[in-house]
């Protein structure tokens, strides 16, 4: 299978779980089961969005679009990241409302569809773990459906605690939990979206043992604007001016470079500018990494 089918699959599936598990909050006037079932859209939210940005992303590029559309996932991304925090605060509104009046729940059927949706996580969470290193935005909705997961459990808690005790304030308290679990994860989502529009460094990369081993090359002598950005999920792209000894060969040192940064950093869409210096290298710059 497909990452794109099982992206499908867990989308439909996630929709449907959501409405069970939003109808069983109504029914249970449960908050924690309503909170949870809102988490769960997000999670379908990004399966959606991934979805459509798998297929942005294999469209061509044009002259206008000359990298294609797979920045597509990271405008995605950024849309569900702002959606989470949303979510969050009316979780976060509606809790304390409800600590200062908190209604009657129905614990059993709130143990009931809590314990399904922890067994739904569990299987979507067991799906979606063979593709997590293809798409940030397969990364995001994995994370959301194990806070989801958590979530779930944090509704058996509370279900747990008002059968035995009728101590209804575990239901908000319980809601609130799941709100921060929804701001941990949107913000884990909007850094990594923050730092590819800003065309920061990749995390994975080492700049600075990257710079070593391009130097560590006989005919390298210097190097000047090495920058190094994503384009979007295992996607990197970098740009350099090389300074070489008088007399260089620069096909086979181009061919070298390239063959380096492909196989040891995993970076194969590089732009690289050869330049002889003279016998005293003029200063590098934007070498502060």
């Amino acid at each position: 299978m497909t990452s794109k089918s099982a992206l499908r699959f867990s989308f439909v599936a996630t929709l449907v779980f959501v409405l069970v598990e939003f109808l069983g909050g109504k029914l249970a006037h449960s908050l924690a089961l309503i909170a949870d079932a809102a988490h769960l859209l997000t999670d379908a939210g990004a399966l959606g969005l991934s979805l459509f940005a798998s297929w942005m992303g294999s469209q061509p590029a044009t002259r206008k679009m000359s990298y294609g559309f797979h920045r597509v996932e990271i405008l995605a991304a950024l849309v569900n990241g702002v959606g989470l925090v949303t979510i969050a605060i009316f979780l976060v509104m509606e809790a304390f409302h409800r600590l200062s009046f908190p209604p009657n729940v129905q614990s059993g059927l709130m143990l009931g569809i809590g314990g399904a949706g922890l067994l739904f996580n569990l299987f979507v969470i067991v799906f979606l773990s063979p593709y997590l290193r293809e798409s940030l935005n397969i990364r995001s909705a994995f994370y959301h459906v194990v806070a989801d997961l958590l979530g779930s459990f944090g509704v058996i808690i509370a279900g747990l605690i008002i059968w035995k005790t009728g101590w209804n304030y575990a239901d908000p308290l319980v809601s609130v939990g799941v709100a921060l679990l929804i701001v941990w994860g949107a913000w884990e989502i909007l850094r990594n979206v923050v730092e590819v529009l800003l065309e920061a460094t990749p995390s994975r990369v080492n700049i600075s043992q990257l710079e070593s081993r391009l130097l560590s090359l006989r005919e390298v002598e210097e190097i000047c604007d090495l920058h190094v950005w994503t384009i979007a999920s295992g996607k990197e792209a970098l740009s350099a001016h090389l300074g070489v000894r008088p007399g260089a060969e620069t096909s086979p040192l181009l061919k070298e470079v390239n063959s380096i940064l492909s196989s040891e950093f995993g970076i194969d869409h590089s732009t690289i500018q050869l330049e002889e210096v003279s016998q005293k290298p003029h200063p590098s710059h934007d070498r502060n990494f």
